[in-house]
């Protein structure tokens, strides 16, 4: 809780925050440690979210904090395009897992990305960890559908089948979140697994066993879109009564209570409440009230 009082207080006073303790802090008069308005982590925090287009505070970061892992992902995020940030992509990129990840979701919410970072996000094929790629693919597929290259979002979709640092399991995740963005499930259920069947048959077994947030992510944001016409795009893909009941829970857990697909869960349920057996639909009912 301490740790807020400096955003509500920027909030509030942001020109009398930077005229009272900015240059001081930058300057080094205020130590940060242990001040009445948070922890150093948190101030400094605060200064990048609001003040990151003030010359003094890029100068501050650049001599003391360009080293420093523990705000790579926000710097990079505030000042992309900069050769600070570049030079902290370069240098960050293989280290944490949990940091690779962390960056990677910040340069996904930025509006634009420059040619710099795409082309680290091209680099794909050299991560080691599963998770991590999966995301970092599905950052790149992002932006590259936002720039209407959509040519080079299906090329990207094949080469990471070239790539041996993941399972084939893994690429035929990320393979079907792209099929997913572009509505393209009729295509989709047309391919065929090398070693026979269906590639979506075997897909659906192994889609929530998954520790990519931005799996979840692609596929949460498509929840009106599957469930729409009485879940007619859904069941393109999925077969099974009890596979619809798992989509079901899945998006029970992120959709909007006032949503389209809400709606449709609430309808399922209605239909299938001696099937209901899971606490986050309960918390969805409870969220979603009467409807």
């Amino acid at each position: 809780m301490k740790d807020r009082a400096v955003y509500v207080y920027i909030s509030h006073y942001k020109e009398e925050f930077a005229e009272k303790y900015l240059r001081r802090i930058v300057c080094g008069e205020i130590a940060m440690s242990e001040h009445i308005l948070g922890s150093k982590w948190g101030i400094l925090d605060a200064i990048i979210e609001n003040y990151s287009e003030r010359q003094e505070v890029k100068d501050y970061l650049q001599q003391h904090y360009s080293n420093d892992f523990r705000f790579a992902g926000q710097i990079i995020s505030k000042y992309h395009g900069s050769d600070l940030a570049s030079k902290m992509l370069k240098k960050w990129y293989h280290l944490d897992t949990r940091l690779r990840l962390m960056m990677i979701h910040k340069i996904a919410n930025l509006s634009n990305i420059d040619e710099r970072i795409e082309g680290i996000l091209h680099m794909f094929q050299q991560e080691g960890n599963a998770y991590v790629l999966c995301d970092t693919v599905l950052c790149l597929v992002g932006h590259l559908k936002r720039k209407g290259r959509d040519a080079d979002v299906f090329k990207t979709a094949e080469e990471v089948f070239k790539t041996s640092m993941v399972t084939t399991e893994y690429t035929y995740k990320i393979r079907f979140c792209i099929y997913l963005m572009y509505h393209k499930l009729d295509d989709y259920v047309q391919l065929d697994l090398g070693t026979g069947g269906r590639e979506y048959e075997f897909n659906q077994y192994n889609l929530f066993h998954s520790d990519s947030p931005y799996i979840e992510k692609t596929i949460a944001d498509e929840a009106n879109y599957l469930l729409a016409d009485d879940m007619a795009n859904l069941k393109k893909i999925v077969k099974e009564e009890r596979m619809i009941y798992t989509y079901i829970v899945f998006f029970s857990k992120y959709v909007s209570p006032t949503s389209e697909a809400a709606k449709n869960i609430v309808k399922y349920i209605n239909e299938n409440k001696d099937k209901i057996d899971d606490a986050n639909i309960l918390l969805f009912l409870k969220k979603a009230g009467n409807q």
